[in-house]
């Protein structure tokens, strides 16, 4: 098991795929952190508007998990 994933790199690699490739099937994903907080999903909101990765999504922290969606 891997404990010190950089899921801000995880997050920005599997957007910038799925803006690439035009992924019609995957329309959400959802990964736990221990330590998922409203910060660390500020955080992504933010890199996603940075890097022009920004979609119609939503993200939202539930209990140590991140979900993100988008149509």
């Amino acid at each position: 098991m891997i404990n010190n994933i950089d899921f801000e790199l995880l997050v920005r690699d599997i957007l910038n795929k799925i803006t690439k490739k035009c992924n019609y099937q995957l329309r959400s994903f959802c990964f736990s952190i221990p330590t998922a907080d409203d910060d660390i999903v500020k955080e992504l909101e933010e890199m996603i508007n940075v890097d022009n990765l920004s979609f119609d999504f939503t993200i939202k922290c539930i209990i140590d998990k991140i979900y993100m969606q988008w149509k």
